[in-house]
């Protein structure tokens, strides 16, 4: 069985609904599976949405972005800017490529 950390979303601030619907996506897809996932947790001085420990295949980090295409003003293979976080100003946001590949790098720096 699955073990979800927190147990429930029910006193968690600043979720997303994106974050939500992963969350139950997540708790039905391991529920008869020796699984861990935790939200929102520290992980080598980092954090992210999601991290996931799968006995058979390892560590996971999922990052949720609750971004839909109205909300990009510009984009390039290293940064995006757009309204993803407040609506009246835009934002400059690292390529979640990129972040997740600073991430993979940065944990297995951590490890090995």
């Amino acid at each position: 069985m699955v073990d979800m950390v927190p147990t429930t979303l029910t006193n968690v601030d600043n979720i997303t609904p994106g974050e939500k619907k992963v969350y139950k996506f997540l708790q039905d897809l391991f529920i008869d599976q020796d699984a861990i996932v935790w939200y929102e947790t520290e992980a080598l001085g980092r954090y992210s949405d999601f991290i996931l420990w799968l006995p058979t295949h390892g560590l996971l980090a999922i990052e949720v972005k609750d971004w839909t295409k109205s909300n990009f003003k510009e984009v390039n293979p290293t940064h995006f800017k757009g309204n993803f976080y407040r609506k009246d100003k835009p934002d400059v946001v690292t390529n979640p490529r990129i972040q997740a590949l600073n991430r993979t790098g940065f944990v297995g720096d951590s490890i090995f």
